[in-house]
C-alpha cells in the first residue's frame, strides 16, 4: 500500500515566516486529516469507529468527557450509511465524519495546551481506516502573527 502522508505543515510556514513568534506559546495543535480509500465496511461500522476515537483520545493523552456518535442513511439504497463520531475533550475535540459510499473520512482533532500527542491518535486512526492515501493538516493555534504593541505607560 502506497501511502502520502503529512503534506501541509502550517506551523513550519508560520514560524518561518514570523520568525519573532518562535519564542511564543501557541493554544494547541488542531489537526485536519483527509482519508481517502478506506474499506466501506469499517466506515459504516458506528461501533468499531466508537472504540477507535475513544482508544485515539488516549493515545493523544487527552481526556475523554463526553462521546456521540450518528449513523446516517445511505446516498446508495440499500446499503448503510456513513457515521460521525464527535469526542469532547477536556483538551478541546476529535470528530471522524464517514462517506463509505465515497471510501473517505474526514477526521479532525484538536488539542489545547503543550501536553499530550495528537499525532499518535491520528496515527491510530491510519492503523484501523487503512486508507491508500491521506492528507494531514496542522495549524497551530493561538498564535498571533501579528503581535500587538503594548500600549502601556502612552
Amino acid at each position: 500500500m502506497n501511502v502520502a502522508c503529512w503534506h501541509a505543515a502550517q506551523p513550519t510556514i508560520l514560524l518561518s515566516r514570523f520568525p519573532q513568534l518562535t519564542h511564543m506559546t501557541s493554544q494547541g495543535t488542531h489537526l485536519f486529516t483527509d482519508f481517502w480509500g478506506c474499506t466501506p465496511a469499517v466506515l459504516q461500522d458506528e461501533e468499531l469507529l466508537r472504540r477507535t476515537v475513544t482508544h485515539a483520545v488516549q493515545l493523544a493523552g487527552a481526556t475523554l468527557c463526553a462521546l456521540h456518535s450518528v449513523p446516517f442513511p445511505s446516498r446508495v439504497p440499500g446499503e448503510n450509511g456513513g457515521v460521525t463520531v464527535v469526542a469532547i475533550l477536556a483538551e478541546s475535540h476529535l470528530t471522524i465524519h464517514t462517506y463509505p459510499e465515497a471510501e473517505f473520512a474526514a477526521v479532525d482533532l484538536y488539542t489545547c495546551g503543550p501536553r499530550g500527542t495528537p499525532r499518535r491518535g491520528l496515527d491510530y486512526f491510519k492503523e484501523v481506516l487503512r486508507p491508500s492515501r491521506y492528507v494531514v493538516r496542522e495549524v497551530v493555534r493561538g498564535v498571533d502573527p501579528e503581535p500587538r504593541l503594548s500600549l502601556m505607560g502612552h
